[in-house]
Formats: structure tokens, C-alpha cells, sequence
């Protein structure tokens, strides 16, 4: 896996964080297995920069934050690629930030910063936020309606095509 996307530090410390996750972050994920979070969290999370980064350089940004991140896909995995891009992650629950602040301290991650709080009461004006798996569509547009002023990208599962046909006159 290393070469294009990564060096083999990073992805030790990737591999090492799809570790905790399944043991201290069981309750945060439904992945049962190593190869399951190493596939559908930890690869998803870096080809999904890997578009992102694109952006986030042609806007010159130099902070990510990230909504919903659970167990802290993509915002952990953006931190440990990035170290020199501030990652902020937004998420509600109280036992996911602590999870988040546990892998921060493991891994030293100065560039990355959890926070306990509703993303309704956040005013988003710099960088670029992304989100993953957070709500269907609908009902996480309608959060962030008046959070979030700056370029948006989704991380979507299979459905997401229907997802945006059903709201796409919405938003043209």
C-alpha cells in the first residue's frame, strides 16, 4: 500500500489507529474485523482525500473540518496524511470525542482537534468541510443549512445517486 498514497510510517500509524478502533471504538463502528475497517473506513477516508486534497489546495485551505465523524473517518485519517492541515472534527456524541482525544494523545496529533457540540451551533466560514455516512441527504442539508459556508464534499454510500437525484432540483 505504500508508495502513491502514503509512506509505510503512515500507513503503520493507519493500520495501528484500524486497531484501536477495534478495540477501544467497537461501539462507534459496525465493522467486526480488521479487514473491514482497514477496507471500508481507512481506504475509503484516504481515496476520498485523494479527490478532496485537489480542492482543498486549489482553495488554498489549510483547515479541514469534518462533521460526524464517529470514530474519526475521515477526520483522523485526513490528520495522520496532513500534518500540516488543521483538522477540526465536529461530532455530538460525548463517547466518540473521547475516542477521537485518545487517538490524538497516541499518535501525537497536534494538527487535529475534537469537539463535543451540535453542528447547528457552528458558523463554518474557513476551509473546507467534509462529512461521511453522517444522515441521508436531506436531513443533513437541512443541519448544516445554516452551518456551513464554505466548499462541502460528501463521503456517500451506494445509494448516493438516488439520494441526489431525489434533492438535485433543490439545489439548481
Amino acid at each position: 500500500m505504500t508508495g502513491l498514497w502514503m509512506t509505510k510510517d503512515v500507513e503503520n500509524r493507519l493500520r495501528a489507529y484500524a486497531e484501536m478502533v477495534l478495540r477501544y471504538g467497537k461501539s462507534l463502528t459496525s465493522h467486526d474485523s480488521f479487514e473491514e475497517v482497514w477496507a471500508l473506513s481507512i481506504l475509503d477516508s484516504v481515496i476520498g482525500w485523494q479527490h478532496v486534497k485537489e480542492s482543498c489546495q486549489a482553495y488554498r485551505c489549510d483547515t479541514v473540518t469534518d462533521i460526524g465523524s464517529g470514530a474519526g473517518f475521515p477526520a483522523i485519517v485526513i490528520a495522520i496524511l496532513e500534518p500540516q492541515i488543521t483538522v477540526r472534527a465536529i461530532e455530538k456524541k460525548k463517547k466518540a470525542v473521547i475516542f477521537m482525544e485518545m487517538v490524538k494523545d497516541r499518535f501525537q496529533l497536534k494538527n487535529f482537534f475534537p469537539q463535543w457540540t451540535d453542528i447547528t451551533k457552528e458558523r463554518i466560514t474557513e476551509g473546507i468541510v467534509t462529512s461521511r455516512a453522517v444522515a441521508p441527504l436531506d436531513e443533513f442539508l437541512s443541519l448544516i443549512n445554516s452551518s456551513v459556508f464554505t466548499p462541502l464534499y460528501l463521503w456517500k454510500g451506494p445509494n448516493w445517486m438516488s439520494e441526489f437525484k431525489k434533492y438535485r432540483s433543490v439545489w439548481y
